[in-house]
C-alpha cells in the first residue's frame, strides 16, 4: 500500500440546528461525536453555533503583548501567528473557547503526498503549507479544495535540481507585497540552502542561495518585518558526518541573515561562531534551527536561539576538560562562539547586542547517541556533549508587575530548562526546569503564551520518570512520556503540568487561542489535544492518523493542523485515506463524465481512528468478525445519537452478500463500511458530512441524490429523496463527495441512517 498523508481542518459544527429547506441544499447534521474521555473533566453539554459571516475582534491580554500585528490580525501569517513576536497566539480568535472546543469536528481533509509538520498559514481565505515530499500547497481555507500545488525541485530551484529538495518551513506571508517566503533543504543530505519568494499564485519571484556549504539547509521559518526577511541557516552535517564513511568532521558554520523582501538580496549575514576558513580543526556547528525569529521593533532587535558545536579547536577541548568550575569552562570558549544561546541582534546591521549561553560546552553529532552504530568510527567528538541546543527561537512577552512591564525573551532548550531573559538588557529574569532533557527534548519546536502564562511541550525523549510539581486535576502525578507545562510569566513558577495521555513524546509547537492551548503528540495514532489554559484540563482530543509534529493554526473558528511525522527514526506517517480513492475517481474534486462501475476503497484509517480510537490500529489486521466485535460492540454502547446501527450479525450477513454480488474482497469492503458507519453516526468524515451523494448504477433509479437530517425517520427521509431521471442533471450540482457505484451500499446507508435506535 502506498502511504499517503494529509493536513486536517477542524471546525465548530452545529450541535443543534433547525431543519433545512431541502429544496435549497442537502446535508447531514449529526450530534457531536463521542469519545473515551476518562481523562477529561466532566462538564455539561454545550450548544455551539458557528457564525460564519460575523467576526468580532477581541484581543485578550493585549496589554501584555508587544502588539505588532499584521493588517489582518485574524490571519495566521507565519510560524509565530498573526504578529512578529513568535508567541503563537491567535489573538483575534473569539469563536472557539473552552466552553465549546469539544464540539469540533472535521470539515475537510486535504490529501498530500507526504507528512505535514509545518504550521499551516492563512491569508485571504486560503491556506498554505509544505509536505515532506517536496510539494507546497495552496488550498481554499473554507472548502479544502486545492488551488495549486508545485514541487520545489521542479518549479523553483535552478536546474538540474536535486529531486529530494523540500521545504519543511512554516511559510511567512507579507500581506502588503503579497509574497510567500520559505527556505529549502535536501531531506536527507542537505545542499539546498535557498530562500525563495513566490506570489499567491505560486509563481517564483526570487530565489537566493543563502549558504553554499554542501550540507547547509534552511529549517527555521522566516519572519517578515518592514521590508526585511529574517531567517537562520542550519545543516545536516552532524548526521552526514556520522553516516558517511571517511567523512572528516566538520566545516559548516551556522548563521543568521536579513534579506530584502522584494529582491532577495542579502542585506547582512552574521556567523554564530568564529570563522573557520573551511578547516575541520576549528569551530563548526552552531546551527540556527527552528521556530521563527522574534522582533522588537521598538528596540530594533531580533531574537533567535542557537545549537551546539560539532567540533571546537583542540586547545578549547583541553581547557574545558581541565577546568574545575562551570564558570571556568565558559571562559574557555571564544566569546563569539554562541553555543546553545539566546541572542539579540540589531535588525539594521546584524551586530550581536547580547547573548546568553546556556552551556559551557556541547560538542555533539549524531554518532554520539548511545548505541548508535556509525559507519564512520571516531566521528563523535570526545568528550561528547548532551545535544542540549535550542530547537526554537524565543517568544516575546511582557511580564507586568506592580512597578514595571519588562519585555522578556523566553525559550526552552532540549535540556528541558526554560529561560526568561530581559529582552532589552540580556539579563536572566528567571529559569526553571520545565521537564527532563533529551536528544530530541526537553522542548523542541516552539512554545506559546497567553500573556500571563508560558506554555511549553516537553518531549521527554529519554523516557525519564518525570515527577510533576503541580499536576493538573485529571493528570497522573508523573509520566515517562511527554507533557504540556504552564509557567507563570512574571515569576517562573510552574502553574500546572498535564501528562500526554498516550505516554508518547510531545514535540509539536504549542498554539494558544481564546483560553485554549493546543499541542500534538507523536504517538502512532497522532493525537491532537486541546487544554484549558487556566487549569490544564484536557477538553478535547482528536486522532489524526499519523504522528503529529505540526503546531496548529487557529483562524475564525477553524483549526488547521498537519499530520504524519517519521523523523528521528520513529513515529508514523499517515495512511491512505478515503480521499485518495475519491481523488482517483473524481480527480481533485472534479466530477468525471463516466464513473466506473466498481472500485475498491482501502480502509480510511485516519478517519476511522479519529472515531474509534486506538483499537482500530491494534486490530485492523484481524478477522472481519474480530473487527466488528472490537469496534461495533465496544463503541455503539457509548453513542449518543438517534441513528440506529443494525446488530453485528445483520451487518456481517449484509457484507457477505454485498461481497458476493460485486466480487469485492470482504476485508476491504468491511473496512470501508465500518468507516461509513461511524462517519454516519459521528458526522466526522467529509465522505458523508457534506451530504451531496451521487450514485451512478444502471438499472437503479438511474441516478440518486439524497440527504437526511439529524431527526430523520423513514417517512421524513422519503420526502428528501430525489430521483434524477436525466443523467446530466447531476452536473448542475457542485459535487464535493465521492461517487458511489454500489446500489446496495446506498440502500444500506438509507436504512441505517433513517431508522431510530429502538
Amino acid at each position: 500500500m502506498n502511504a499517503k498523508f494529509h493536513a486536517l481542518m477542524l471546525w465548530l459544527n452545529f450541535n443543534r440546528m433547525t431543519r433545512p429547506d431541502i429544496t435549497k441544499r442537502h446535508f447531514i447534521t449529526i450530534r457531536e461525536k463521542t469519545m473515551n474521555k476518562s481523562h477529561l473533566p466532566k462538564k455539561p453539554n454545550v450548544n455551539v453555533i458557528l457564525i460564519r459571516t460575523l467576526f468580532i475582534t477581541a484581543t485578550l491580554f493585549a496589554h501584555n503583548f508587544l502588539g505588532v500585528l499584521s493588517n489582518n490580525d485574524t490571519d495566521w501569517l507565519s510560524f509565530g501567528g498573526p504578529g512578529i513576536d513568535n508567541n503563537r497566539n491567535a489573538i483575534g480568535e473569539t469563536i472557539i473557547s473552552p466552553d465549546n472546543v469539544d464540539s469540533l469536528t472535521i470539515k475537510f481533509v486535504i490529501p498530500t503526498v507526504d507528512s505535514v509538520s509545518a504550521t499551516p498559514v492563512t491569508f485571504n481565505n486560503n491556506v498554505y503549507f509544505p509536505d515532506w515530499a517536496g510539494w507546497i500547497y495552496s488550498a481554499n481555507a473554507r472548502t479544502g479544495m486545492i488551488n495549486w500545488k508545485y514541487k520545489v525541485s521542479e518549479k523553483y530551484l535552478p536546474q538540474p535540481a536535486d529531486p529530494k529538495a523540500i521545504s519543511r518551513d512554516t511559510f511567512a506571508i507579507d500581506p502588503t507585497e503579497q509574497l510567500i517566503i520559505f527556505g529549502t533543504q535536501n531531506a536527507i543530505e542537505g545542499g539546498s540552502g535557498y530562500v525563495i519568494a513566490i506570489d499567491l499564485k505560486g509563481d517564483l519571484v526570487w530565489i537566493t542561495l543563502i549558504d553554499d556549504h554542501p550540507l547547509a539547509v534552511i529549517t527555521q521559518s522566516p519572519t517578515i518585518y518592514n521590508g526585511g526577511v529574517y531567517i537562520g541557516v542550519s545543516s545536516v552535517e552532524e548526521g552526514v558526518a556520522s553516516n558517511r564513511p571517511g567523512y572528516v568532521c566538520c566545516t559548516f558554520q551556522g548563521s543568521f541573515a536579513k534579506l530584502n523582501l522584494t529582491t532577495g538580496q542579502i542585506l547582512w549575514k552574521t556567523l554564530m561562531l568564529p570563522y573557520n576558513h573551511g578547516r575541520p580543526d576549528l569551530y563548526s556547528g552552531i546551527a540556527v534551527w527552528g521556530s521563527a525569529p522574534a522582533i522588537d521593533p521598538i528596540k530594533g532587535l531580533v531574537y533567535i536561539g542557537t545549537g551546539n558545536n560539532y567540533r571546537v579547536p583542540s586547545d578549547v577541548v583541553d581547557c574545558v576538560t581541565s577546568a574545575r568550575t562551570t564558570e571556568d569552562k565558559f571562559k574557555c570558549q571564544d566569546p563569539k562562539n554562541y553555543i546553545n544561546a539566546i541572542l539579540a541582534l540589531d535588525i539594521n546591521n546584524g551586530d550581536v547586542i547580547w547573548a546568553v549561553r546556556t552551556s559551557p560546552s556541547d560538542d555533539w553529532i549524531v554518532s554520539c547517541i548511545p548505541g548508535f552504530i556509525t559507519p564512520n568510527p571516531g566521528s563523535c567528538p570526545e568528550p561528547a556533549g548532551l545535544d542540549y541546543d535550542f530547537g526554537q527561537a524565543p517568544l516575546l512577552v511582557k511580564a507586568c508587575n506592580k512597578t514595571s512591564c519588562p519585555l522578556l525573551a523566553i525559550a526552552t532548550a532540549k535540556s528541558g530548562i526554560a529561560w526568561a531573559i530581559n529582552a532589552a538588557t540580556g539579563k536572566i529574569y528567571w529559569t526553571v526546569e520545565a521537564g527532563p532533557g533529551g536528544t530530541t527534548g526537553g522542548s523542541m519546536f516552539g512554545s506559546a503564551t497567553d500573556g500571563k502564562r508560558y506554555f511549553v511541550s516537553i518531549s521527554n525523549s529519554s523516557k525519564n520518570l518525570y515527577m510533576f510539581v503541580r499536576p493538573s486535576r485529571y493528570s497522573p502525578p508523573s509520566t515517562r512520556g511527554g507533557a504540556l507545562v504552564a509557567i507563570d510569566i512574571s515569576t517562573g513558577d510552574i502553574l500546572w503540568q498535564t501528562a500526554n495521555p498516550t505516554d508518547a513524546e510531545s514535540q509539536a509547537p504549542v498554539s494558544y487561542a481564546n483560553g485554549v492551548v493546543w499541542y500534538g503528540s507523536r504517538d502512532n495514532s497522532g493525537h491532537l489535544f486541546a487544554l484549558n489554559a487556566e487549569t490544564g484540563d484536557i477538553l478535547f482530543e482528536f486522532v489524526t492518523g499519523g504522528s503529529v509534529a505540526s503546531g496548529p493554526s487557529i483562524v475564525d473558528g477553524v483549526v488547521y493542523a498537519g499530520s504524519g511525522y517519521t523523523r528521528f527514526g520513529y513515529g508514523t506517517p499517515n495512511n491512505r485515506t478515503l480521499l485518495d480513492a475519491i481523488d482517483e475517481i473524481i480527480g481533485e474534486g472534479k466530477v468525471i463524465q463516466n464513473p466506473p462501475d466498481t472500485f475498491q476503497l482501502i480502509a480510511a484509517r485516519p478517519i476511522a481512528a479519529s472515531l474509534i480510537g486506538e483499537e482500530f490500529y491494534l486490530h485492523s489486521s484481524v478477522s472481519t468478525q474480530g473487527i466488528f466485535k472490537i469496534i461495533v460492540e465496544r463503541r455503539l454502547s457509548s453513542m449518543k445519537t438517534k441513528s440506529y446501527v443494525p446488530p453485528v450479525d445483520i451487518l456481517q450477513k449484509f457484507i457477505e452478500l454485498l461481497s458476493q454480488d460485486y466480487q469485492i474482497d470482504i476485508e476491504i469492503l468491511t473496512n470501508y463500511i465500518i468507516t461509513a458507519i461511524f462517519a454516519v453516526v459521528h458526522s466526522t468524515s467529509n465522505f458523508l458530512t457534506n451530504c451531496l451523494h451521487y450514485s451512478y448504477t444502471d438499472g437503479f433509479y438511474n441516478d440518486i441524490l439524497f440527504s437526511f437530517s439529524e431527526y430523520a425517520n423513514y417517512s421524513q427521509f422519503q420526502k428528501e429523496l430525489f430521483y434524477w431521471k436525466n443523467k446530466n442533471d447531476y452536473h448542475k450540482v457542485k459535487m464535493e463527495t465521492p461517487i458511489i457505484p454500489l446500489k446496495k451500499l446506498i440502500i444500506w446507508f438509507i436504512w441505517t441512517a433513517s431508522l431510530k435506535r429502538p
